[in-house]
């Protein structure tokens, strides 16, 4: 019950295909402004350091190298999830699911989407991260839904869809009653 690899126009095509729904990722562009502009001051402040101390000291090599390691990293996270929401997308039809990032994408069976391939218990990563956990045959993926700085757009559609196949016998009808 494994999946099939999609690449290139294969990708153009499936999607294309009548009822797919696609998700994309949405980044969290007020947060990667703020962490631009944060490390963008740790620089400033690293560069500043240098100009008026000449690194002459051990404390000041230290705060250097703590001021723009941070800058580093920030725009290291910045560039990640930039990236990420960019590239990474999900689909579903009638018959198949599909996830990809680029130009290289797996579709696997809808039917194989089910209580048994999906732990729904690891699905809270982290406080504030949460992933839909896939473990079918050799493929085992651990697809972004929420987080800190990117989040699957249409998450409430992308979830309920899912849902259906996780729950047996499916959503009941009164649901959306309480």
């Amino acid at each position: 019950m494994d999946g099939r690899q999609l690449t290139g126009d294969q990708i153009s095509e499936w999607l294309k295909t009548p009822g797919v729904r696609t998700f994309r990722y949405k980044a969290n562009l007020p947060g990667l402004y703020f962490l631009t502009v944060f490390s963008l001051l740790l620089a400033a402040l690293a560069t500043w350091l240098v100009f008026r101390s000449g690194l002459s000291l051990t404390i000041h090599k230290i705060g250097f190298a703590i001021l723009a390691g941070s800058a580093a990293f920030f725009i290291w996270l910045v560039a990640r999830w930039a990236l990420f929401s960019g590239r990474n997308y999900v689909g579903i039809s009638d018959t198949e699911f599909m996830f990809g990032s680029g130009s290289s994408a797996k579709v696997l069976p809808l039917t194989s989407i089910n209580e048994h391939t999906v732990d729904i218990t690891k699905m809270q990563v982290g406080k504030y991260t949460s992933v839909f956990p896939i473990r079918v045959g050799d493929i085992s993926e651990d697809l972004h839904l929420v987080g800190p700085f990117a989040n699957l757009d249409h998450l409430p559609i992308f979830l309920e869809t899912m849902l259906q196949r996780l729950i047996p016998g499916g959503i009941p009808d009164d649901a959306d009653s309480d």
